[in-house]
């Protein structure tokens, strides 16, 4: 992979702000504003950023999805209310003031398509036919329409220039879009200076031959696109090229997405991700196993208070047996609660098993 070093103090883009920071934890390398050195590293909030230099893939910031979400208290709020007992890290407040804006890349390629092509080509046809039904004893005759697609062999050449093909520029990229939705990169702008300062801007650690592969395969399905729009075609299948890809250029686009962390029951710090054009969140919200079972402990408390009246109700039963009756109706009630006991101890740690590793580990 091709790349140019960053010194400490260094910029990536004229005119930005940007200067490089890396975890010791994780090992992760960031571009931060100088003010966000020595800020909690996003990727596993384990560390304080520290500067250094850094070696970045060649390419600059070219677009830049912008940020809608302003503050990402109100979609916390939302995210974590579905969890009971829920940690004490777990607060909106203290979440949305931790927050900070990051920028991820992927990567975008401009590169010319030179070569031949064929496939199999399908035009749409409508075919006519008469189809009779038996309607109250007579038979009715009525007009019915079948589209059919009519497949021909083409061959062509073509040169045509490819623009910001997308590829993903970060190796967890799949499962952050999982987690947080998808982005409209139709609504992209270009990055200037002062957009990038904003936020913290993560390296690509997928490199440009990985992206490639990727990159390509999308410019081919572009190419398919091409070919069947300009033959008028409604349909395509077998596309195959044999073809070069001429002065490659590569850019990246950057996508906003909020970080945040808190402290679990265990003091462990869990990530949490929040998509900068829609909203939507995710990352591993752990219930306190503390809570629950002071919960459990205080429920049991009262069955056992209910077992003492109902023993101490039928002993005085048995002298006065209209109190075998408030006797039986406490028995009842503490049998009723014992299961309720269980609930709040063993709820936790089935929620917990289910938001273990929703996002990946950063990588090292």
């Amino acid at each position: 992979m091709k790349t140019r070093e960053i010194p400490m103090g260094g910029l990536l883009v004229e005119g930005t702000q940007h200067h490089p920071a890396g975890c010791r934890s994780c090992g992760y390398t960031l571009l931060v504003p100088e003010a966000e050195i020595g800020a909690v590293c996003p990727w596993c909030a384990r560390s304080e950023l520290e500067a250094r230099p850094a070696l970045v893939p060649l390419g600059e910031p070219e677009l830049r999805i912008p940020f809608e979400i302003d503050d990402p208290t109100d979609v916390l709020a939302t995210f974590i209310h579905p969890v009971r007992y829920k940690c004490a890290g777990l607060d909106p407040k203290s979440l949305g003031e931790r927050a900070r804006r990051v920028w991820f890349p992927s990567w975008l390629v401009d590169a010319t398509f030179s070569g031949s092509w064929q496939a199999e080509l399908g035009f749409d046809y409508e075919v006519s036919s008469a189809r009779e039904r038996l309607v109250g004893g007579r038979w009715i005759s009525s007009e019915e329409i079948e589209v059919r697609i009519d497949w021909r062999p083409h061959l062509g050449v073509m040169s045509h220039r490819y623009d910001n093909t997308a590829a993903p520029g970060l190796e967890i990229y799949p499962d952050l879009i999982e987690r947080i939705g998808d982005y409209d990169r139709s609504q992209a702008v270009p990055a200037a200076p002062s957009d990038i300062d904003s936020a913290m801007l993560c390296l690509p650690d997928v490199g440009q031959d990985d992206a490639w592969s990727q990159a390509r395969e999308r410019i081919l399905g572009r190419a398919s696109e091409h070919a069947y729009e300009a033959a008028r075609a409604q349909h395509i299948r077998g596309f195959t090229a044999d073809c070069s890809f001429e002065d490659r250029n590569w850019t990246w686009m950057l996508h906003p997405v909020w970080v945040t962390w808190y402290e679990d029951h265990t003091g462990a710090r869990r990530v949490l991700y929040i998509n900068g054009q829609t909203g939507q969140c995710g990352g591993p919200l752990m219930a306190s196993t503390a809570k629950g079972a002071w919960w459990a402990v205080a429920i049991l408390f009262v069955v056992v208070g209910l077992a003492c009246i109902t023993a101490f109700s039928f002993v005085l039963g048995l002298l006065f047996p209209p109190l075998l009756g408030i006797a039986s109706f406490f028995g009842i009630a503490a049998l009723v609660l014992t299961p309720f006991g269980l609930m709040p101890f063993m709820a936790p740690r089935t929620w917990n098993r289910s938001q273990r590793d929703l996002i990946p580990a950063p990588p090292t």
